[in-house]
């Protein structure tokens, strides 16, 4: 039992320094395009980012969520076999790929993207899937010291290579997302040529997903309005106010990157544990409150070490972006709620109630739209804040009373 105990841990730790590593490079890019590049370049790289967090969730939806709740309770062949065969579905994400950014030219309006430019990103965004596929492999095996491994060399090339283009003086969206977008294809050739090499019979693949679609289609409808509550700002303040208020939104997210990367990986880790111990006949809400607890204790500890730096280089920040400070507390209020709705949201998911979570999702994403635009007209930016913080609260107390409804333990 402490040599469990043990394990379970150290996976923990590996999958905190994974996420911190991605959350490094996100946040030392976020702050090269504030201090080396234009407001309007970095609000239209946070707005390509915003649409590729959406492709993520559709991702998770389809393929990483099945694998990683499905794949724990099978034989090791049988799930290395699920696994190959969610590699071959992933191929279809170049659509909606395409689709999401023929919608970012339509909110751009006249400032649409040029072809070229446009193909380049939809291969970036397209690379950064595999990344995203490979990593969540690595946690469905239980492995997070490979998907690290892999992470770091990612982070490496990604951060020289801006460092670069920040000498050149080239820093801009195109070149930051060509960057990331190539090294991720790089780190995942060798998974890539693995998969290709033994490949599977057309019709395995298609048992595998047709199994894995009985849940997928419920986590998609779940995922995508996940997806509208938690970036409601990215599409709404474009529309509304301007490209240039989404960069002071997005640098005030930036602050959070560890926090809110670490939340969305976070997952990878505690639903396969969830769902190994669901196929065992364990009890997992001991799992899930040690989980809520480590997360707040990061979230009050992250808090303190970013009002202490906010005191001492108050100075270093741009003056186009004095409002940031403003915000960072309803940030954290909103990221308090979110990590319990995770929690609980992970353990719905790992007991296979994905339906009750995309309808109740669906509900809570667009009273968070409404009141996102309400609230933006009376208290201008936080407005887009105050719209999330009441989301994040309702689809708290709504998972709570379901999960006493159906007596989860």
């Amino acid at each position: 039992m402490k040599k469990n105990k043990t394990n379970l841990v150290t996976k923990a730790v590996y999958t905190v320094v994974d996420q911190g590593v991605i959350s490094a490079v996100n946040f030392l890019i976020g702050l090269s395009f504030i201090y080396f590049s234009t407001e309007e370049e970095y609000g239209l790289y946070t707005m390509i980012m915003g649409v590729f967090m959406l492709l993520t969730n559709l991702q998770n939806a389809l393929i990483n969520t099945p694998m990683i709740v499905l794949s724990p309770k099978m034989s090791c062949e049988r799930a290395n076999q699920f696994r190959k065969s969610m590699f071959y579905v992933l191929q279809l994400m170049i659509v909606p790929v395409i689709i999401a950014l023929f919608f970012v030219n339509l909110i751009l309006n006249n400032e649409g993207l040029k072809l070229g430019f446009f193909i380049c990103i939809a291969l970036s965004m397209f690379f950064l899937l595999y990344r995203d596929f490979f990593r969540a492999e690595e946690y469905s095996k239980l492995q997070p010291q490979k998907a690290l491994r892999r992470d770091m060399l990612y982070s490496f090339l990604s951060l020289i290579l801006i460092a670069f283009l920040i000498r050149l003086g080239y820093l801009n969206a195109l070149s930051a997302l060509l960057i990331i977008g190539f090294n991720s294809l790089l780190v995942s050739i060798a998974k890539i040529k693995e998969i290709i090499t033994n490949s599977l019979p057309k019709s395995r693949v298609i048992d595998d997903f047709k199994n894995s679609w009985k849940y997928a289609r419920w986590s998609l409808v779940g995922a995508t309005g996940s997806w509208l509550q938690m970036n409601s700002y990215i599409y709404i303040l474009p529309m509304v106010v301007g490209v240039r208020e989404l960069a002071i939104i997005a640098a005030s997210r930036l602050i959070m990157t560890p926090i809110t990367m670490l939340l969305g990986s976070w997952g990878n880790f505690i639903k396969p544990q969830l769902a190994k111990k669901i196929s065992d006949g364990n009890s997992t809400l001991k799992l899930i409150m040690l989980s809520i607890v480590a997360l707040v204790l990061l979230l009050i500890g992250f808090l303190g070490i970013v009002y202490l730096i906010l005191h001492e280089f108050s100075g270093y920040i741009p003056s186009s972006y004095t409002e940031v400070k403003s915000l960072i507390v309803i940030w954290f209020g909103i990221l308090g709620f979110q990590i319990i709705r995770m929690n609980l949201s992970f353990l719905m998911q790992a007991n296979l109630k994905f339906r009750y979570l995309a309808k109740w999702g669906t509900m809570v994403a667009l009273l968070t739209i409404i009141s996102t635009l309400i609230f933006i007209q009376y208290f201008g930016l936080a407005g887009a804040l105050y719209g999330l913080l009441l989301g994040e609260i309702i689809f708290t107390s709504v998972l709570f009373i379901k999960i006493l409804i159906f007596k989860i333990r």
